[in-house]
């Protein structure tokens, strides 16, 4: 599967201006990754967070 073809999207006759489309497609992926990475440290953090806790309560 090409990723490049679908970033810009099926070949259609008369582009789109190219300085429009390219930084909105770059900064809507680097905003989702943001928010990845940012939830996913979240989670992390709270499984090892819940795994120190119940070693150290364990009976």
């Amino acid at each position: 599967m090409n990723v490049a073809a679908l970033l810009v999207g099926p070949a259609v006759p008369g582009p789109p201006p190219p300085g429009l489309v390219l930084p909105v497609l770059v900064e809507v992926s680097a905003q989702t990754a943001a928010w990845f990475w940012s939830g996913l440290g979240v989670l992390v953090g709270a499984a090892i967070a819940a795994a120190v806790i119940r070693h150290r309560y364990r009976q």
